[in-house]
């Protein structure tokens, strides 16, 4: 379950951030290429903020869907992670990821 230790390293980032304030929410784009669970990442951050001040802050999390470049078609396309090394518009294998691979504190919220 990596979705702990990501929760781990946003707390430690957040707490830094957040200065002593209090956190309100957090932000998150998290890629389909990732392989995080939002809901367990949600679940683990839960248990890693209560007992710290960033306890009760909500997570938000963006999921961002995978997308490729084509270097045949020219075409920018969303795919699945079964079809990622394929052109869904030519079918070539000359493709690069250009969205997926995301994970990203966007925003924190604290209080005034």
């Amino acid at each position: 379950m990596h979705e702990l230790a990501l929760s781990r390293s946003i707390k430690n980032i957040v707490t830094k951030a957040a200065g002593g304030r209090k956190v309100v929410e957090i932000w998150l784009d998290v890629g389909s290429l990732r392989q995080v669970i939002p809901q367990t990442l949600t679940h683990c951050w839960a248990i890693v903020a209560q007992p710290t001040e960033l306890a009760g802050s909500q997570l938000r999390i963006n999921e961002i869907p995978a997308a490729v470049h084509c270097y045949v078609c020219g075409q920018d396309a969303q795919v699945d992670v079964f079809s990622l090394y394929r052109c869904p518009n030519c079918d070539s294998d000359r493709v690069a990821v250009i969205a997926g691979e995301e994970f990203a504190i966007t925003h924190i919220e604290v209080e005034a």
